[in-house]
């Protein structure tokens, strides 16, 4: 497909993602054709990657409590939940893959339940309730697809229909907490906590997990690669004051940055003007995970990204 534009001189624009193409004039009416430059490999990727424990990305659902909210559609959010953690969402939940590379692991456990929260769930029924559902998610669940594959699924089995609204972890539990959520899917056990504490949630599940992993370009400035650790590639960032895209929205994935800089004993204040000018490495992005991607990727920037993101980015 072409694309035609009107402008005085010769230029190359440059596309968000990576994405070049250069302007040709055709014509005494100066309009312009752009064709593609030839596409190159994306020198950009894993860097640092292990099983380390830092590195587990446990994913929760966690109903909001009609108690405090009484608009929530909790039969439905529930049947959703209650899919999610039984036979057949856990299977749906293992099998999705992107080349050939499964993309989460499915870790539902009955036994780590309070008898309560046992009790609950042996007594929701899927098929009985009706209506739409408002998802506040983690925007890496729908980033990497998965939420495209297992909402059909659900559906077809329900007939409950489930709006996605995908934000940062933190922006998510505080949509569910002015009421404009029946369900949260999210992955900071900190923040979730606190949640339930508060008031706002019920029978919170962990039922699966991904890892974190560090991304950057292939020349790898900070020598991350040869790092023995998660926070020793940290530290080596810090000292080489290497460019680092966080996403600075309290997400999961920045929850857990934060926690990573401070066991390498790195001080990370960007809303200290002293040490923002002094550390103008440090880019917060205010994006989620792919537009985060995309600014690292842009910049050749490290950036630390939940593995099924990354490949479903680097694979579409």
């Amino acid at each position: 497909m072409w694309l035609f534009l009107k402008m005085t001189d010769n230029s190359t624009l440059k596309i968000i993602g990576g994405i070049f193409i250069t302007a040709l004039v055709v014509g005494a009416l100066g309009y312009l054709v752009f064709t593609p430059r030839s596409s190159q490999p994306l020198k950009y990727g894993i860097v640092y990657e292990s099983d380390e424990e830092l590195l587990r990305n446990t994913y929760s659902a966690i109903l909001v409590n009609p108690d405090k909210h009484p608009d929530t559609n909790l039969n439905a959010a529930a049947e959703f939940l209650k899919w999610l953690i039984s036979e057949d969402g856990q299977q749906a939940i293992a099998s999705y893959e992107v080349s050939n590379t499964t993309l989460f692991t499915a870790s539902f456990n009955e036994s780590a339940l309070a008898d309560e929260e046992q009790w609950f769930w042996g007594n929701t029924t899927i098929g009985k309730a009706s209506g739409t559902i408002i998802l506040a998610t983690t925007t890496s669940t729908r980033d990497s697809g998965l939420l495209d594959f297992l909402l059909p699924k659900f559906y077809a089995v329900s007939q409950v229909r489930i709006n996605v609204v995908a934000l940062g972890t933190g922006a998510a539990l505080d949509t569910a907490r002015k009421g404009n959520a029946d369900l949260v899917m999210v992955h900071a056990k900190s923040l979730e906590l606190e949640f339930v504490e508060e008031g706002h949630g019920i029978h919170r599940v962990e039922f699966m997990y991904n890892s974190f992993v560090l991304l950057g370009p292939d020349s790898d400035p900070a020598g991350v690669k040869n790092a023995g650790s998660i926070t020793e590639a940290f530290s080596l960032i810090y000292s080489s004051k290497s460019l680092f895209v966080s996403r600075g929205d309290n997400s999961g994935t920045n929850v857990r940055e934060l926690s990573l800089w401070a066991l390498a004993n790195v001080t990370i204040s960007p809303t200290d003007t002293t040490w923002a000018s002094q550390n103008q490495w440090y880019i917060e992005s205010g994006q989620g995970m792919s537009a985060t991607i995309r600014i690292a990727i842009e910049k050749e920037a490290y950036t630390l990204s939940d593995k099924s993101t990354w490949i479903f980015y680097s694979t579409a």
